[in-house]
């Protein structure tokens, strides 16, 4: 997660954070991926990138549609996933998880309601909501970073 290994130039870069605090940032992408194991990662990456949109990280969506398509996603679910209440291609355990990583994200004045959570019950153990509960709100992190210092989309090189 540090850098993605996507080549090129960083436009309007204003801190290599990644580099600057390189532990803290490692430790935070361990984390992650650890969490990452535990449930399944065509899940993960929606997640990931659905969050990504919602707080409107250039450099994260290219980051994780790449991930998702390099683990096997399809184009097409990733092209519906900012509409994805309104297609049939998620299933109700995908469905469940997005609308929690989307109340999660926008917690608004009172945070996800009851109904929210009980969504999930059905599909995920105490241990994978406590997870991906503690992954939705890392990638938060991790998406404010990349947006706070300017990280964008890397152009990439001709060779």
């Amino acid at each position: 997660m540090d850098g993605y290994s996507l080549k090129g130039t960083f436009v309007g870069l204003r801190l290599e954070y990644w580099s600057i605090a390189p532990q803290e940032y490692r430790a935070t992408c361990t984390v992650l991926l650890q969490m990452r194991e535990s449930m399944d990662p065509r899940l993960w990456d929606l997640l990931f990138m659905r969050i990504s949109q919602i707080n409107g990280c250039a450099f994260c969506v290219d980051s994780h549609a790449a991930q998702a398509l390099e683990a096997g996603e399809s184009t097409r679910r990733l092209n519906a996933l900012a509409l994805w209440r309104h297609t049939p291609f998620f299933s109700d355990a995908e469905r469940a998880a997005l609308a929690w990583a989307e109340k999660v994200t926008r917690l608004g004045d009172h945070g996800p309601s009851d109904a929210a959570f009980q969504s999930l019950r059905p599909h995920f153990s105490d241990k994978q909501l406590v997870t991906l509960t503690l992954a939705i709100s890392l990638i938060n992190a991790l998406t404010r970073l990349a947006i706070a210092f300017g990280r964008t989309p890397a152009l990439e090189q001709d060779s």
